[in-house]
This record gives structure tokens, sequence and C-alpha cells, in this order.
């Protein structure tokens, strides 16, 4: 099992997420102030969990309760990142209402 294959799909969404935004500020749908922010808070976590699964991937082997506490954190980090999502998806509506 490849531990990074765990980043795959948020680091995708993220990337979809930024170019819909971007074209949303361009066309002045959307301000960049707190959409920005808050994908830049998505970002950050993901790099985040990035590191604590080269951590993990380091340690696997030798401490299987390390690996397994750093996979949970990264999972965990993956979790807020969603909610960035959501809160980028809640800001969007409310401009387009």
């Amino acid at each position: 099992f490849q531990m990074k294959s765990i980043l795959k799909t948020p680091e995708n969404r993220f990337l979809r997420i930024r170019t819909d935004l971007e074209r949303l500020i361009d066309l002045k749908i959307l301000k960049q102030d707190k959409a920005g922010f808050l994908l830049n808070d998505a970002h950050l976590l993901l790099v985040s969990a990035d590191e604590l699964i080269g951590q993990a991937e380091s340690e696997f082997g030798t401490d299987d309760t390390d690996t397994h506490g750093l996979l949970s954190e990264a999972i965990g980090e993956i979790k807020l990142v969603y909610k960035k999502f959501l809160e980028i998806s809640n800001l969007l509506r409310e401009a387009l209402k």
C-alpha cells in the first residue's frame, strides 16, 4: 500500500477548486479575501498531511504505533481540508444568491 495515494484525491480536488476560484474571482463573482484565505488554509493542511505521511513512511516497519498515529493525524488534516472545501462552497453559494 502506498501511503502517498491517500493524498491524491484531495490534492486533485484542491487543484480543481483553485482553478474554479481563480475564474470566479476574475469574473468578479467572488471576492478573493475569504475564499483565498480558506484555499490557503486547505493548501497548508495538505502540506502538513503530506509531511505526516512522509514521516509515517520513514517509520513504517519500525514502530507500528507511531506509523498508525502519524497516519491518523494525516487523515485528520485531510478531513479539515474537506471542511475548508465545504466553506468555500458555502461562500460561492452565498455569492450566487
